[in-house]
């Protein structure tokens, strides 16, 4: 008799109820001897100095597959507020976009008006926030406030921000040159030239 060399990575699903005695004992044999030879890895890789097989619980879509019936049960019991609240905790940390700047504790509110004349009857139109961080010993965010003004001809009139501003940008020129004082310089390497 040939015996035909079969790797199996993991037991495949085998119907209980159609095996034998002689059958079921083998299968639980092989399930102790894998149970054992797992224990020995993770001896051996304890004694090694190296971390254990982690142990992982199984797949909840396993059980799901198992007994649809129950999970429909479930699932028409949960109010459709439940279900949002459900999607919100299983996104992923971090896929959550939000605006930085809103945290931020703002030290100072400077409220700019445009530059033109505004004409009479125009309509207020509220701010356009443009918070730049600064830093002076203690943090210092200074939030210009840009006025909005809408024309009786449906034009709109805005506060400009300070050139400096514009130049730097949403970091003040004392903490960009605070940070490049105090960051280490970039490595040079040396070209290689044939």
């Amino acid at each position: 008799m040939i015996a035909m060399a079969v790797r199996l990575d993991k037991v495949p699903k085998i119907n209980r109820e159609t095996l034998t005695d002689f059958e079921a004992l083998l299968l639980q044999l092989v399930l102790q001897r894998d149970e054992c030879i797992q224990e020995l890895k993770d001896e051996i890789a304890r004694l090694k100095g190296e971390k254990e097989k982690p142990q992982i619980k199984p797949s909840r879509l396993e059980l799901e597959e198992k007994d649809p019936q129950t999970n429909e049960d479930e699932a028409n019991e949960t109010s459709s507020e439940d279900n949002s609240n459900s999607q919100e905790k299983k996104k992923r940390a971090g896929s959550a976009k939000r605006k930085k700047t809103l945290e931020l504790p703002i030290h100072e509110i400077k409220v700019i008006e445009p530059i033109e004349e505004i004409p009479t009857g125009s309509e207020f139109k509220g701010y356009q926030d443009y918070t730049v961080q600064e830093i002076l010993i203690k943090p210092h965010n200074i939030r210009y406030r840009l006025a909005r003004w809408k024309t009786p001809t449906g034009e709109y009139l805005r506060g400009k921000l300070p050139e400096t501003v514009v130049r730097m940008g949403h970091f003040g020129p004392t903490l960009k040159s605070y940070l490049r004082i105090s960051l280490p310089p970039l490595p040079c390497y040396p070209t290689l030239t044939p």
